[in-house]
């Protein structure tokens, strides 16, 4: 069985706000692979509306995320998930952080 190692879980990862405004565990979630395939991951999504809260943690409280992240801790996830925090994955993955200005790489910072 494949294990996660979930970077969200451990404040390694950002999480992310898509462009239809729902809270997601990181961006990798924004994957159609992933939500269209993953009832968890579907329901997080639809109750994650956040122009419907005041806060970001009433988000997190909702039973839809508390679910998700007691999957995560039991090594179930989207393919989002796995794709980024597979515990046995052979390839080391780098973010590259890049600042543009007027289209133009102002910086750019690996880590």
């Amino acid at each position: 069985m494949k294990k996660l190692e979930p970077k969200c879980l451990k404040g390694e990862i950002a999480m992310a706000i898509t462009n239809r405004g729902e809270l997601l565990p990181c961006c990798r979630c924004d994957d159609p692979r992933s939500y269209k395939n993953d009832q968890s991951l579907w329901n997080l999504m639809q109750a994650s509306k956040i122009d419907q809260f005041d806060t970001i943690d009433e988000i997190l409280l909702l039973d839809e995320w508390q679910i998700f992240v007691e999957n995560l801790k039991n090594h179930k996830g989207p393919i989002c998930c796995f794709d980024l925090c597979e515990k046995e994955k052979k390839e080391e993955r780098k973010q590259i952080y890049k600042t543009f200005d007027n289209g133009n790489l102002k910086h750019q910072q690996e880590r």
